[in-house]
This record gives C-alpha cells, sequence and structure tokens, in this order.
C-alpha cells in the first residue's frame, strides 16, 4: 500500500511539471477586440511571447469595417512596418518572419482616416 501510494505521488508530481513548464510551448494565438481612436493616435496592445512551433506573426482581422493600418513593436524598441489592411479584408497577414523564439511583442494599430473605429481578429504568434 505504502509503495502504490508513492508510486502514485511521483507520477502526479511528473505529470505537474510539464504543464506549468510549458506555458509557451504551445501555438501562441491571442482573440482581440479593440478600440482604435478617432484622428492620427493608436492602439498598442499585447505583450505576447512567440513560440518554438512558430517563427512568424500573423493576425487575421474578423470584423473590420474601415482601412487599418497595423504592425508589430517589439518589446525591445524595434518596430516593424506598418501594413495597411483594407477594410472588411479577413485573410491572414504576416506582420513579422523570422522572429525568435520567446520573443515579447505587441500590436500596434490605427484606422485610416479621421474617424476610429473598432477591430476583432486574432494573432498567431
Amino acid at each position: 500500500m505504502k509503495r502504490a501510494l508513492v508510486a502514485i505521488m511521483l507520477a502526479l508530481s511528473v505529470l505537474m511539471v510539464p504543464l506549468s513548464a510549458s506555458a509557451h510551448s504551445a501555438v501562441g494565438h491571442s482573440h482581440f477586440t479593440q478600440a482604435l481612436p478617432a484622428g492620427t493616435g493608436n492602439a498598442l496592445w499585447g505583450d505576447y511571447f512567440t513560440t518554438n512551433q512558430r517563427t512568424n506573426i500573423t493576425v487575421a482581422l474578423s470584423v473590420n469595417t474601415r482601412d487599418v493600418s497595423i504592425r508589430v513593436r517589439f518589446c525591445n524598441g524595434q518596430n516593424g512596418s506598418w501594413l495597411t489592411i483594407a477594410a472588411n479584408d479577413h485573410t491572414t497577414k504576416t506582420l513579422a518572419t523570422n522572429v525568435l523564439d520567446n520573443t515579447c511583442f505587441r500590436l500596434e494599430a490605427g484606422a485610416v482616416g479621421l474617424s476610429g473605429t473598432t477591430i476583432t481578429g486574432v494573432t498567431n504568434y
């Protein structure tokens, strides 16, 4: 009985380590809804970390009634190039390529024109 209890406890402790230690090992993705301000202001959100499953950062908008400019802002201060996504374009767009594993980044976006809007989408990293 004592050996069986020790074996069960040992098996449970082995199972617990990978679950807590593998937070970034699965393919990363995040769904978002973000209000974009009117005028020249941009919205900045995230604190995402790339995973070892992908080398590209992509975005696909599911709701974008206006043209939207979007880019990656890396936490080290470097910025990706702006990409304009046309209104109602819901195809996947690549924002950055060949990104190292565990790289911190945020998304920055603004509505094209003087009116604000709200976007909804998913980013994969």
